[in-house]
This record gives structure tokens, sequence and C-alpha cells, in this order.
């Protein structure tokens, strides 16, 4: 898992589930954890995911091909708050099939859509009032 000071359907959540999310019981801040996921019915796909980090800073967003069903998890370092997590997947040289993709935060799917076609698929998810 990499450390990341850090899909078109937009989901968003309140402050007071992201401060639940991030607050352990004593009261420190934990790590948390984002997973991005996409599947398909070929077996590869362009795939670039973003993550911004409340201070503006951006961790990825380059496409790169990768073999699907792929999943990708990050930690988010205790303290840090992000934003804004994008997922952009379609298939190379204009094939078409079913693709998918979600994003998971602390275990809970809070993102997801498929397409069909020529169409890429897009997830986002935007934390609302993030610190």
């Amino acid at each position: 898992m990499s450390e990341i000071p850090v899909a078109q359907t937009a989901v968003e959540t309140s402050n007071a589930a992201s401060e639940a999310a991030t607050t352990a019981p004593s009261g420190d801040a934990v790590a948390r954890r984002v997973t991005v996921h996409v599947s398909g019915a070929r077996g590869s796909a362009l795939v670039k995911s973003v993550i911004v980090t409340g201070d503006g800073k951006e961790s990825g967003g380059e496409m790169v091909q990768q073999t699907l069903p792929y999943t990708q998890e990050l930690s988010i370092a205790a303290g840090q708050a992000f934003t804004k997590v994008f997922v952009l997947a379609k298939y190379p040289s204009g094939a078409t099939d079913a693709i998918s993709c979600s994003v998971s935060v602390d275990g809970k799917e809070v993102a997801a859509n498929s397409s069909r076609n020529h169409q890429p698929v897009e997830c986002l998810f935007i934390e609302k009032d993030s610190k």
C-alpha cells in the first residue's frame, strides 16, 4: 500500500462523517484508506486516478495501462485532509465493451459508475467541508 498525503457519480459526505472516520476512539487522528477499483470485460484498460489533498496538491494523474480487474489502495496520513478522488478508465484504441469503476473510503463505497461502447467511465468523490 502506498503512503500518499492525500471517480461520473459524485457522492458527498458531511464533515461530521469525515471527522468520525478520521478520529480514533481515543480522539487521535488515524490514517484513512482510499481504494480505487476498475473492472471490465476486457483484459486491460487505460486508468487514471487523481487524489487532491486539502492544500491543493495532486497525486497521480497519468493515464497508465493496467490489467483488469485493477485495484489501487492508498493510505492517507493521519491528519492529512483530501478533497477529491477522481478515476477515469477506458479501453485503448477505441475498443468497446462494458467497464466500471468505484471509489471506497475507509471500506465504504462512496462513488461508482459504469459505461459501455466507446465512452470512458468516470468516478468522482468530493469530500464536503474537508479540513
